[in-house]
């Protein structure tokens, strides 16, 4: 077995699914073959997952406390690795690098989106604002190795580390299946909403669509995906509650004709909620701030853009059309293989972590 012992600083769970994890299992997915990988996360308990073994699975128990800086702290001086991977977590970064000057271990900072422009956008305070940005340009400064996951992080990380490189989301390869899209030339569609509903931000497309299911054509249904407490009661919106196996997860998302995202607040990275859909060649409609970070996009070619307030009649037009979507769907999944397919990723994954290796 190759001794290179390389943690993965993954701190919201990855049980949990969400952009982050998601993120997290890629990486372990990607270097489980070729280095003695572990994790170290925020959870209570294990549960059984195919990309993380248990015994290499370091759990910061009590998963809603604040203290699990210090449990974090407590776990690193106990235990040394050649080199850390810290996922978008900046206030995990500060210890690993702490511990990392006191021996020879390499951080590598992964970032999934300029978190003080993320801060500014919701509107939080600009002394707020301002302690983010000093701390996360002191992560980026300090960092042996940034992995940038939109071409707009690396170009602003880089003004203050060249050593940077770009690997973007990436994603299984997952076939869309010789029967998994419905006869394009039916008029009754149904349409994802994704979740996880647990913030105003990712409960705005579900109250949009709720507020204006009159206007929208009757031939139109939607489909809210993910744990939701806000139920609206309407024949045409229907819930499928928390979906624990991706497996399970891919297969709504293959019966969809299309899946609408209506982001409010832009961030840098791009959204996994996109990606996944268009991996499995489903059209998505989003709006251009749910557009930022992902490259390579043409407007109703390979994605459909438009703003919240085109949003009703652009679902209408869109939806009605049955070669439109085919064609679409077919482009995104171009796109998503050719850019954010798994193996190539992890092969410049691989060969970043290798090259940090070399430089000890």
């Amino acid at each position: 077995m190759n001794q290179i012992r390389v943690l993965v600083s993954g701190i919201p769970s990855v049980f949990k699914p969400n952009g982050t994890s998601v993120r997290t299992r890629r990486v372990l997915e990607a270097l489980r073959d070729c280095y003695d990988v572990h994790l170290v996360t925020k959870a209570d308990e294990y549960v059984e997952v195919s990309f993380i073994q248990r015994e290499k699975t370091h759990l910061l128990k009590h998963e809603r406390s604040r203290l699990w800086p210090a449990r974090l702290a407590l776990f690193a001086m106990k235990n040394r690795f050649d080199v850390v991977i810290c996922e978008n977590e900046p206030l995990a970064f500060l210890v690993h690098l702490i511990f990392s000057k006191l021996r020879a271990e390499k951080v590598i900072y992964e970032a999934h989106g300029i978190l003080w422009q993320e801060a500014e956008g919701r509107g939080e305070r600009p002394t707020r604002v301002r302690i983010r940005r000093a701390i996360e340009r002191f992560c980026v400064k300090n960092a042996d190795f940034i992995i940038a996951l939109s071409e707009e992080i690396r170009k602003e990380h880089e003004k203050f580390n060249s050593r940077i490189a770009l690997i973007p989301v990436f994603l299984e390869e997952t076939p869309t299946g010789p029967d998994s899209r419905k006869d394009t030339r039916e008029r009754s569609r149904r349409v994802g909403v994704i979740g996880p509903f647990n913030n105003l931000r990712n409960m705005h497309t579900l109250d949009f669509i709720s507020a204006h299911i009159d206007d929208i054509s009757s031939d139109l249904s939607f489909v809210v995906i993910g744990n939701c407490e806000k139920r609206v009661q309407h024949p045409r919106i229907s819930f499928t509650g928390f979906i624990d196996r991706p497996e399970k997860y891919n297969s709504v998302l293959k019966e969809l004709d299309a899946v609408v995202v209506i982001e409010i607040v832009a961030t840098s990275g791009p959204l996994t909620k996109i990606l996944e859909p268009m991996m499995l060649g489903v059209p998505v409609i989003t709006t251009s701030k749910g557009a930022i970070g992902l490259g390579h996009l043409q407007n109703y070619e390979n994605i459909v853009i438009a703003e919240e307030k085109e949003m009703v009649d652009t679902l209408n037009k869109v939806l009605s059309d049955g070669q439109l979507l085919e064609r679409i769907g077919r482009n995104a999944r171009e796109l998503a293989v050719e850019h954010h397919g798994f193996d190539k990723n992890a092969e410049r994954l691989i060969s970043v972590v290798s090259q940090v290796i070399g430089s000890q």
